[in-house]
């Protein structure tokens, strides 16, 4: 009998790996009964996580394998690991909440091979993705924190909503944001609704208001 967990999911570990110098990325693991990425190349495994977060996590796993490489004559990169907790989609229109790490294979000082092994964990419930990068088993908070600074929100907003949305991460209240942008308070009401609006379509998440949406994104891409 397979082990399961939160009301009765599946819980197997999925592996691949993919071939530095060829570029090959395959499947090493049965995919037990999971079926969204059973034949799957690197595109569809990008295309199976939930799409708010596809390109961050492009950019993260890009610094940390520049990481590895600016770094293989100062630290054993055999210890660095890329740790991530974020939702996969495994089965049709069903996302799990996975953890993902993803583990060099080094020969003689040089990476040959990333090996990419996702856990689900339980069905995703709109839980705040986490990233880091580990040494042995503990978390790296300086290269942790380098990579993740490297998020911003202009991306996502105007230039105008931007100024306003960066105040609501550092936890300001419309009335003092209306204060320190000398703006109508009214005003800055519009914006927040229209704030909220884009980051639930971003997240595919119905926030109750932009404080709560503002949170969610901080926690996801913000903080370590």
């Amino acid at each position: 009998m397979k082990p399961t967990i939160c009301n009765s999911f599946i819980f197997d570990v999925l592996v691949w790996s993919l071939d530095i110098k060829t570029n090959n990325f395959r499947q090493i693991s049965s995919n037990f009964d999971y079926n969204a990425i059973s034949t799957c190349n690197f595109k569809n495994f990008l295309l199976a996580i939930k799409p708010c977060f596809q390109s961050y996590f492009v950019d993260y796993f890009v610094d940390y394998f520049n990481v590895l490489i600016e770094n293989k004559n100062k630290i054993n990169i055999s210890d660095c690991r890329f740790q991530s907790f974020l939702p996969v989609k495994l089965k049709q229109n069903k996302y799990f909440f996975a953890n993902l790490c993803i583990i060099p294979e080094v020969q003689n000082n040089k990476i040959v091979e990333l090996f990419f092994v996702i856990t689900p964990l339980k069905e995703y419930q709109n839980e705040v993705l986490n990233f880091g990068i580990l040494k042995g088993r503990k978390k790296d908070e300086l290269l942790t924190n380098q990579i993740n600074n490297q998020v911003y929100a202009e991306n996502l907003f105007t230039k105008e909503q931007v100024e306003i949305f960066n105040l609501l991460v550092l936890g300001y209240s419309s009335s003092r944001i209306s204060e320190i942008l000398n703006k109508k308070k009214d005003n800055i009401l519009k914006y927040n609704i229209r704030i909220k609006d884009k980051l639930a379509s971003f997240f595919n998440i119905d926030f109750n208001n932009v404080k709560e949406a503002a949170n969610y994104y901080k926690k996801c891409f913000l903080t370590s």
